[in-house]
């Protein structure tokens, strides 16, 4: 029996790895598995993901897909085809230190003194512009246009998309709301002194990928052309 191709879907954490997740499972009935054990919580929204859980002996059954899509906040394993997600680093920092119910300090995670490391470093170890076999993708252009997102799926995995429709992030944010949070819920956002201390170590790459600095504690960060 031949294995399907392993397809690696990388992301620093809290940067669109669950949401790219949803659309291609609504978008091309493909599911996928994450290297982490119960990554998404007994109670976390599996059924709308698509999610495949890890057996307790650390197997994955993919059954009959075409594709197994393995999710990774890790560094690059091997060479093996990868989507890469990228998000603002200043707002998947926030995220993050809100994912992990401030208990893991904002210094350690801009600093990288973590299990995933920096924001920065991250796109250094897995360089997704100049990687072979890999689709780049912004968050934020996901968001905005998800469709065209479909489209660049389904060219990079040879898969026909079955439908555009994925269920709005307020149903996702419902089923749990830790992975995905309400749209409505007001978001933190860095500043001061942690503002300057996340660009001294990460600046050099929001530079090169095109991010802003944000001018203030509530104003939005602005993707450069």
């Amino acid at each position: 029996m031949t294995l399907a191709p392993v397809v690696w879907l990388a992301s620093y954490p809290r940067s669109g790895n669950t949401f790219v997740r949803t659309i291609i499972y609504h978008c091309f009935g493909v599911r996928s598995a994450s290297i982490y054990d119960e990554d998404m919580g007994e109670l976390g929204p599996s059924r709308l993901i698509g999610h495949i859980e890890q057996s307790p002996d650390g197997t994955i059954d993919f059954g009959d897909e075409p594709i197994r899509l393995i999710k990774t906040h890790h560094p690059p394993q091997d060479d093996r085809p990868a989507i890469y997600i990228v998000r603002d680093g200043q707002a998947a920092t926030m995220s993050m230190f809100e994912f992990y119910g401030k208990r893991m300090p904002l210094p350690v995670i801009i600093e990288g003194r973590n299990l995933f490391g920096s924001w920065g470093g991250h796109l250094r170890r897995w360089r997704p512009l100049e990687r072979q076999s890999t689709l780049f993708l912004r968050y934020e252009e996901v968001l905005a246009d998800t469709r065209s997102t479909v489209d660049r799926l389904a060219e990079f995995l040879n898969l026909k998309p079955k439908s555009y429709a994925v269920p709005s992030r307020e149903d996702l944010a419902r089923a749990d709301g830790k992975w995905i949070r309400p749209e409505q819920k007001r978001r933190p956002q860095l500043s001061g002194p942690d503002l300057e201390a996340f660009w001294r170590k990460n600046g050099e790459q929001m530079l090169n990928y095109g991010y802003a600095r944000l001018t203030g504690p509530d104003a939005p960060a602005e993707l450069n052309p």
